[in-house]
This record gives C-alpha cells, structure tokens and sequence, in this order.
C-alpha cells in the first residue's frame, strides 16, 4: 500500500512539474540557445553485436561468417548512438536528430545506419516535421523520406511565474554548464531526500530551466541519463548497443541563430545527409 500510495504521488509530483514548468522559468526570456547532446553505445558491445549480426546473416546464405573489421576509436566518435541538435530562438524552435546503429546490411557487409527526425514550431506561423528511416534497415536498404507542414495552436505566451530553483544541487553538464535534475525538483515537492539518481532522468540548464514559447514551454535540457535496465534489473546495453546517458558535446548561449535553421529548406537538407555508411568489406 505505501508503494501504491508513493507511487501515485511521484505521478502526482510530475505533473505539478510539469504543470510549473509550463507557467514559469528560472529565467522565462533571454537570447537564442543551441544545445547538442550526444550519447554514446559501449564499444565492446557494439563489436560483439556486429559479429553476432555478421554470423546470422552469413548463416542463413550457407556460408561461412566472414570476419568483421575492427572499430577504430575514429568511426565510434563519429558515430554516436543518438544525436539532438535542439536550437531556442524568440518565438522558433527546432530539434535535429540523428540516430546511428551498427548492424549489417542485406549483403552481410557491416555498415553504420543512420536515420533522422526534425521538428521545427516557426512561432505561430507553422510547425515542420520530417523524417528519414526506418531506425534499422529492414528488406530494403533505401530510406522512406517525409516531409510534413502543419498548423501551430498558439495560446499566447503564459504567465511568468518564477520556478524556484534555488537550493537545489547543481550538476556539471560539461563545457562549464551547470543543470539541475527534475528528479530533485520532483523529490523537493514531495518532500523526499534530494540527490536520488536512477532511472530516466533530464537535468535542466540552470540559468534557463525552460523557454516559454506561444505554443507551450519547451525544456532546456542539456544532459540526460537513460535507464536501459530492463523489468529483471539486467543492463540491457550490454546487450544491444545503445547509450546510457547523452552529454553535452556542443553549447552557445546568446550567440545568433541564422533564420533559415527553421526553414523548410533546413528540413530537406538535413534529410538529404546519407543514411549508410560503409565500415569495410568482410569478404
């Protein structure tokens, strides 16, 4: 019972989060912001995957599994599991991302695949979305490709009501960022202890919380942990490679923003980025 009553009021709590922080910010307005967030899948688990995958693939032609290359440092680097470019500007927003797996294709050959998914609010004007996949390669090997334009439902911009962060433990999101994690905000309405750290977590820009836009607040997060356990407590990412926590790898606070990042023409160039990319032939 007190684990149904705790429960409901861990709901009970985000919601009043999310009611506050649809009404306020630590700091409501101030000048553009881009943040890019990336994370990273384990190395050793994305080898062991690749030649799990290369065997099957091999199995199933008759033939014997070729070997698969060694992952340099370089091509890990510059493939990051998931990758969010989330760009704040006045009234615009936009989010860009990537989404990179290691498998391989219908040829057996070990590949990296890309996918990729844009949203964009232009004010109360209109909002953009668009995508690139599938998130894994299926029977074919050539990406769907979508475009879509839709109108924005704007309410006006909402009260200013100042969230009250103050007190609260500070974290380093890196490049000389400090966040705050809505885990603590949550625990400090509920008056649990501070500095739980399990499960999903985002932690907040602590200078700007959140941006309050005509369409509804966007959050500033500019680090996030991701609970890849699954309902036994085993790390699934061990397993399957995927990224544990996404860093802030790039950050700018008051520098411009050119127009065109939340233009059609953006969304159609993002989308026209390759989505394959070889890693060097196994037989």
């Amino acid at each position: 019972m007190r684990c149904d009553v705790r429960g409901r009021g861990r709901i009970w709590a985000l919601g009043l989060l999310l009611w506050m922080l649809l009404t306020g910010s630590a700091v409501a307005d101030g000048g553009p912001l881009r943040v890019v967030l990336r994370g990273y899948a384990h190395p050793a688990t994305i080898q062991e995957y690749l030649e799990l995958m290369s065997h099957i693939c091999w199995t199933r032609k008759g033939l014997p599994a070729a070997p698969v290359p060694l992952l340099s440092a370089a091509q890990l680097q510059q493939a990051p599991h998931e990758q969010s470019e989330v760009l704040f500007d006045g009234e615009r927003w936009a989010k860009y991302t990537i989404n990179a797996v290691f498998v391989v294709d219908s040829n057996c050959q070990p590949i990296i695949w890309r996918s990729f998914h844009v949203d964009i609010i232009d004010g109360c004007r209109r909002a953009l979305s668009g995508t690139k996949g599938p998130y894994m390669p299926g029977e074919s090997d050539v990406p769907q490709v979508a475009v879509f334009e839709n109108s924005v439902v704007c309410h006006g911009r909402p009260p200013k009501r100042e969230v009250d962060l103050s007190g609260l433990p500070v974290d380093d999101a890196g490049l000389g960022v400090q966040c705050i994690w809505t885990e603590d905000i949550v625990s400090r309405e509920l008056k649990t202890p501070l500095g739980k750290r399990s499960g999903n977590d985002h932690c907040l820009y602590a200078r700007r919380s959140h941006v309050a836009l005509p369409s509804g607040a966007k959050q500033v997060v500019v680090r996030m942990r991701l609970d890849n356990r699954n309902d036994r407590g085993g790390d699934v990412g061990a397993i399957f490679p995927m990224s544990a926590e996404m860093r802030l790898a790039e950050f700018s606070d008051g520098t411009p923003i050119p127009p065109t990042r939340f233009s059609r023409e953006s969304v159609e160039a993002f989308l026209r980025q390759p989505h394959k990319q070889a890693l060097g032939a196994g037989r």
